[in-house]
């Protein structure tokens, strides 16, 4: 066997970029960066579940020159600012001359896929630096933007620029396309955009064709927006949303409002007024909303020990199983079936979320865990 068809997991080479470079460029091999943090859990997950896969692990250690680094430490420092690394963990494909081929945030489950991104970071044509490349020289048709614009959101970088040139030659049947407004819904997140305001002042047009799909899109785009202006403390930009929301239909206004108090009381110290707000406005503004009702739950249980509360954030948990049942949902309402004193229905649930888990080979550590906790507390 060749050495480097050990399944000892990815060979991690102990050197500076810019020894990884020199050396690039004696083996012709992309440089591979796993840029992570030590709190980072999905870094946690992808190295102790992917990094160590057999066939995951021949395959870089085979083509690639790989690098681990610590974001916040050392040389991590740097390449985080030279490469504008913001989240965690980002994959980096780089060239001897320290050019990015391919670029990737986040941390796939499905173990096939970083076999592909590796492919993927080697093809000059399709990665990301090829579209880039083709974007400089003026590749423009829509089709080819729209994959331009995959390629930015997957590895974390800014879509605007690209964006004003797909609506640059847009006309208003464009904008109402229905394939265009997934594309738009999907990698536009501005209120500022041209695709944003469209929508807005066409709101009627698009609640007919589209039904809720158009709410979706101005709500989630709103409520990023003034997500980030609190903490920002950005008055400008919080006079703006409230001018947006004065052109909303009175029927989304109260909602809105609630949806927007509720991100700005989670961020309260204490926990009393949110979760008086969560019990207060939950069937009405987010009883089908399977996501939202799981955090609210999650947050009465990890918040409360009222049995009042309680039973109400088992009623919004048992609701977003209702919508869409996971491992994660009946985890939620096993804690809080174990907090209420229901010790042989928590075990219960506890295991289907177990059992969820492995059907959908999602990592069931966490879920056993528990379980074992709730069988052996007294």
């Amino acid at each position: 066997m060749n050495a480097q068809d050990k399944s000892e997991g990815i060979e991690f080479l102990p050197m500076s970029l810019n020894e990884a470079k020199t050396f690039a460029a004696s083996t012709q091999k992309l440089i591979f960066i796993d840029c992570y943090t030590t709190w980072c859990g999905p870094c946690k997950w992808m190295s102790a579940n992917i990094f160590t896969n057999d066939t995951v692990a021949q395959f870089y250690n085979r083509n690639f020159l790989c690098l681990k680094m610590d974001m916040e430490k050392g040389e991590g420092k740097s390449i985080a600012r030279k490469y504008k690394v913001k989240a965690y963990p980002t994959l980096l494909f780089l060239d001897q001359d320290g050019n990015i081929q391919e670029r990737f945030v986040g941390a796939s489950r499905t173990t096939m896929d970083y076999i592909d991104l590796g492919l993927l970071a080697m093809n000059p044509f399709e990665n990301l630096r090829g579209h880039q490349i083709s974007y400089e020289s003026g590749a423009k048709s829509n089709e080819f933007l729209a994959s331009y614009l995959e390629k930015l959101s997957n590895a974390g970088m800014a879509t605007e620029t690209v964006l004003d040139s797909l609506y640059g030659s847009w006309t208003d049947s464009d904008f109402t396309d229905s394939s265009n407004f997934k594309l738009y819904s999907k990698y536009d997140q501005s209120i500022d955009s041209k695709a944003f305001k469209y929508v807005l002042s066409n709101y009627k047009w698009y609640k007919s064709n589209f039904g809720d799909k158009a709410d979706t899109y101005l709500q989630t785009r709103i409520l990023w927006n003034h997500n980030l202006a609190v903490r920002r403390k950005d008055k400008a930009q919080l006079t703006a949303i409230n001018e947006i929301m004065k052109m909303l239909p009175e029927t989304k206004k109260g909602e809105m409002q609630w949806l927007m108090e509720d991100s700005e009381l989670r961020r309260v110290e204490d926990p009393k007024p949110y979760i008086k707000h969560a019990i207060k406005g939950a069937k009405d503004y987010s009883w089908d909303n399977a996501e939202l009702l799981n955090s609210m739950a999650w947050y009465i249980y990890k918040n409360s020990k009222n049995e009042d509360d309680l039973n109400a954030g088992l009623e919004m948990s048992n609701r977003s199983i209702v919508l869409s049942e996971s491992p994660a949902f009946l985890d939620t309402k096993s804690s809080l079936l174990f907090e209420l004193g229901r010790k042989d229905e928590a075990i219960s649930n506890q295991q289907k979320a177990v059992e969820l888990a492995k059907k959908n080979k999602d990592d069931v550590k966490s879920y056993q865990e528990t379980l074992e906790f709730f069988k052996n507390k007294k």
